[in-house]
């Protein structure tokens, strides 16, 4: 190997580089020889047919392509005094070669040209890292609703979590064609609504027919990838091709079809499949049972509709005739669209409306690509996602927990406030409930008003359910990329995007539904808990605070990456990143006792990165090498003394300047600039043809969620509970090691065992800072936090045969550490208790993890023919199964003591899951075809028990059968158990309610049909 070489290679092409975040293409190499003397064939023309790529051998025979975007194509070499071979569906993956040799054989006389199947080794020998790999199918024809749900059925994935990650955090990313589409200030961040995506860096929803392939990487990331410390899931979309191609796919759940909650009817002989959950359910004054049907209710609806789910899902793409426009090349587009309403639409919300239950979800995507060539060394790529989403912020216990119903007197009150009477209809009691005594006098169902506006007026009594505050999250992204080839062993990619996620929350005025002002916000009679003209407003504990956000942060990144095969054995890349932020956030919350708690920051820090890399592959070894280098400005300004912040005029009551924190500091100093080396290596042996050992070992640093560094940048500390970012936060790091085997049994099934080790620290948590001589306490954000994760993989992975593929993944698992969260010091903190020293097993600490999916496809052309149809073919089947072994709770309560209670010393019960999706296609003329299926979600109604409200009583009885509070309320349900047993009835285990929140869903089903051409 010439040294010498190579280093000139790497300067040169780090001087015309951009960055590069992922590799989005793939790449072709092999052998072509004589069939009869074996001897190595030059200058034999490999071309990939359908588009302008190809190569030629060298002396040896050998030839490459690279730049190839994934998928399946067909090859064809040919030399004059040889027949020609085309090798068809060969399958090109992300970032690794797929090897094609050719054979060919002398003719004298033209003979036409050989075809055969590519044969892809069921052991990818130049894999040195964990991966796992998604096509399109994968997404639309399983049983899943989304691609987040897809890919964490890869090894690894545990609860959302990859490898012990913490989650909303930032661990895990997502990248579309090369762009990062996480919110930067990370999932979960101040008064954030679980968002666009729902998913653990992914910000925006996108369609699931947009996908052309996905990988899951959970180990060995290589430089050209950004610091990140559990997973990187690297996304291709698709694009449009030479023919015109489209689908409409619509689906729905049988109670939207058919009506009532049921697949048929209320009470009929499926009704208990589709059981969803009583809504009210009450004792009457003589202590009977009573379930009243209201007209803001389905007429014969008895339950809340959770689950009513209507979808809607399209793609078209072709070619773009621009030579009628006489511009030079070809071009093509590809569109994909998704529409997707989940949960009730009988009780919609509106400022004006009545807003009992609001369990729903609106959300639609658009996403575009448009494709040019304007030659066959050159390609523009111009891609849009735009995406808005209405969801809604919902507790069950809202629904069902008296201490959450609306209280009022069951007095006539002289003079009592009627300003509200026109809002609210007259209502019947259900319980009573005194006041003055703390026992039962009248309570009234949350949205009934009982006033008619005379003197013998009980009450004025409003819903603080109206105050619900309603969001509205919408993203977009668009790039445009260019790709240059500068020669059939180099190319250049330069890509510029713009990524904006942005959310907006508002509290209503329940009168007349106008958006509350952080003034009006702060009336008495929006307190969750107030008493008003002897009118009692109560929700508690779970009480709806008072709102108001406004939430915008736009990412621009100028990137791109240029990619060297210098030689037959090394793939050079190298390049740098330059991103910019502009980060906004306007957020308060009026809560209960004159306590308003902030998080106002405007500001633009930037990051920087560059990277270098080597893939050197041979006949005994393929190694990857190569570092990373990342840089982070927070540009903004920090107190000298965080104990002692602000000027004498910016104290606890005047908050002033807020977006100003320069202004506010008494010494304000410059935030330190942050930058970090990441040296990354992985190795891989091929044993044998069908055997691989690999290695890897990698540091990885990865900057804090943003919010954890500017979250209440201003140090407002007017509420009871103050809690401040550190824009001086450093960045996390971890250590991992992997080692791995992968052994394939046949050219169809291949196992694969993975052990892997992470050492994580400087994670984030609060700690406690008091000044006494300024009155100054409050939470700051620091690097106090460690992890430590370890375990094993092992995987069986089947390719088609015989219609059966599939793959079943085993995890085992031990993630320990100081906390699970950022803010789980909190109370130790606010207690006054010492700081804890040992490890705990996190929050995700699922020992044994089991996710698989298998499918069986029936040939459409199988079985007898009929009417020109073969009606027993053309069906597929696929079923995922889920089994985790039971996650830590903690059993103790957080008394007000000095005390440690105990963190995660108990675990949840196992729980398993299981999906299911037929679907029958019908071939109908040309190239339009049709097909209807039918998926079943928790196929065998698994009751799984995933959140515990009353710790307490469910570590007394450990026996769900006893466990009759699910709900978590059983000082309110005393009335209904004594009932219950004085009629000879047993205590329902799941409590009063079924509440959704306390377990898994139940079983549902949606039904579809699509038309494709």
């Amino acid at each position: 190997m010439n040294v010498k070489k190579i280093a000139t290679a790497f300067l040169i092409l780090l001087f015309f580089s951009s960055a590069s975040w992922a590799g989005t293409t793939g790449k072709i190499a092999g052998v072509v020889t004589d069939s009869e003397t074996g001897e190595a064939l030059p200058g034999v023309a490999v071309q990939i047919l359908g588009t302008t790529i190809g190569a030629a051998t060298n002396i040896s025979g050998e030839y490459f392509i690279i730049n190839v975007p994934p998928g399946r194509y067909t090859l064809k070499a040919s030399l004059v005094g040889y027949r020609p071979v085309e090798v068809k569906d060969a399958k090109v993956s992300l970032d690794l070669t797929t090897t094609v040799n050719f054979n060919l054989t002398t003719q004298a006389i033209d003979m036409g040209t050989i075809t055969v199947e590519a044969e892809r080794p069921i052991v990818e020998v130049d894999m040195t890292s964990s991966r796992t790999y998604f096509d399109a199918h994968d997404f639309v024809n399983v049983p899943v609703s989304t691609i987040q749900a897809a890919v964490s059925l890869a090894a690894g994935s545990v609860q959302g979590s990859f490898r012990g990650g913490r989650r909303g955090e930032g661990e895990t990313i997502y990248l579309v064609d090369g762009v990062s589409l996480a919110n930067p200030l990370g999932d979960s961040h101040s008064g954030q609504m679980p968002g666009q995506g729902s998913d653990d860096g992914l910000a925006t929803n996108l369609p699931r027919e947009a996908v052309q392939e996905a990988e899951v990487l959970t180990g060995g990331f290589t430089a050209e990838y950004p610091s990140v410390q559990s997973a990187i899931i690297n996304i291709v979309t698709k694009e449009g091709g030479s023919k015109y191609h489209g689908k409409f796919k619509a689906s729905a759940s049988p109670e939207v079809l058919f009506g009532g909650p049921g697949i048929f009817d209320d009470e009929g002989m499926l009704h208990d499949i589709a059981k969803g959950y009583e809504i009210h359910e009450y004792l009457d004054s003589l202590g009977s049972p009573v379930r009243e049907s209201l007209d803001v209710l389905h007429e014969n609806d008895g339950r809340t509709r959770y689950y009513d789910t209507r979808r809607y899902e399209f793609s078209l793409g072709g070619p773009i005739p621009i030579e009628k426009m006489e511009i030079p090349g070809k071009a093509s587009f590809y569109v994909s669209g998704d529409v997707h309403s989940f949960g009730s639409e009988n009780l919609p919300f509106e400022p004006n409306s009545y807003a009992f239950y609001r369990n729903f979800d609106d959300i639609w995507s658009v996403r575009g690509k448009l494709t040019w060539d304007p030659s066959a060394d050159k390609k523009f790529v111009f891609t849009f996602l735009k995406s808005e989403q209405d969801p809604n912020r919902w507790s069950h216990q809202w629904t069902t927990r008296i201490t959450s119903a609306v209280f009022a007197i069951d007095t006539v009150v002289a003079g009592a406030d009627t300003s509200y009477v026109r809002r609210y209809v007259e209502g019947d009691r259900y319980l009573t409930w005194n006041v003055g005594t703390s026992s039962f006098d009248t309570v009234y169902v949350p949205w009934i008003y009982n006033a008619n506006g005379t003197d013998s007026v009980r009450a004025v009594n409003r819903s603080m359910l109206e105050n619900i505050p309603n969001y509205e999250m919408w993203s977009h992204e668009v790039s445009l990329s260019f790709t240059h080839s500068i020669s059939p062993k180099t190319f250049y990619t330069l890509q510029a995007s713009r990524f904006k996620p942005a959310q907006k929350l508002r509290s209503y005025d329940p009168y007349d539904g106008h958006p509350l002002t952080f003034d009006e916000m702060g009336q008495e009679r929006f307190d969750p808990l107030v008493k008003h003209y002897n009118n009692y407003w109560y929700v508690n504990p779970n009480y709806i605070s008072r709102q108001r956000q406004d939430d915008e942060q736009i990412v621009f990144t100028l990137k791109g990456d240029v990619t060297s095969q210098i030689d037959i054995r090394n793939l050079v890349k190298v390049g740098f990143q330059f991103k910019s932020y502009d980060l906004l956030l306007d957020y308060v919350s009026r809560a209960s006792g004159g306590n308003n708690y902030k998080s106002q920051f405007d500001v633009k820090p930037i990051g920087f990165g560059c990277y270098a890399q080597d893939k050197i592959e041979t006949k005994g070894m393929v190694l990857s090498f190569g570092a990373r280098f990342d840089y982070f400005d927070p540009k903004t300004w920090v107190p000298y003394d965080p104990s002692d912040a602000l000027k004498q005029e910016y104290n606890d009551k005047e908050t002033g300047a807020v977006f100003d924190p320069k202004e506010r500091f008494k010494n304000p100093v410059r935030a330190k600039k942050k930058y970090q080396v990441s040296p990354r290596v992985g190795v891989s042996f091929p044993i044998t043809e069908k055997d691989v050992l690999r290695f890897s070992y990698g540091h990885y640093f990865q900057m804090p969620i943003l919010d954890d560094l500017y979250n209440n940048h201003a140090y407002d500390l007017s509420g009871a509970h103050k809690y401040i970012g550190n824009p001086d936060l450093e960045e996390q790091k971890t250590v991992a090691y992997e080692a791995g085997v992968d052994h394939g049994f046949s050219d169809y099934l291949r196992l694969s065992v993975t052990g892997f080790y992470k050492d994580i620290s400087g994670l984030v948590n609060f700690y406690w800072v008091k000044n006494p001589e300024v009155g100054t306490f409050f939470n700051r954000y620091t690097n106090t936090d460690y992890a430590r994760v370890k375990g094993f993989e092992v995987s069986l992975m089947q390719r088609p045969w015989r219609g059966v593929s599939g793959q079943i993944a085993y995890t085992y698992q031990i993630a320990t550490g100081k906390s699970s969260t950022t803010n789980s010091g909190f109370l130790d903190h606010y207690y006054g208790r010492k700081p804890r020293t040992e490890d705990w097993n996190l929050d995700w600490d699922q020992r044994h993890t089991v996710n698989a999916v298998v499918s069986y496809e029936i040939p459409e052309d199988w079985g007898p023919e009929s009417f020109g149809a073969h009606l027993l073919g053309d069906w597929y089947t696929s079923v995922i199964f889920c089994y985790g072994s039971g996650i830590p709770y903690s059993s103790g309560t957080n008394p007000p003591t000095p005390e440690l209670p105990p963190i995660n010393d108990e675990r949840y019960p196992a729980s398993y899951n299981i999906d299911a999706r037929l679907e029958k296609g019908f071939s109908l003329f040309g190239n339009l075809s049709t097909s209807f299926f039918v998926e079943v979600y928790n196929l065998t109604n698994a009751k799984n028990l995933k959140d515990i409200k009353d710790i307490t009583r469910y570590v007394d009885s450990k026996d769900l059968d006893d466990f009759a509070d699910a709900n978590g309320t059983p000082d309110q349900q005393d009335a209904w158990s004594r009932y219950v047993r004085d009629h000879g009835g047993e205590i329902n285990a799941n409590g009063q309610f079924d509440d959704p929140s306390t377990w898994s869903d139940p079983r549902r089903f949606i039904l579809g049909m699509q038309v494709e051409f």
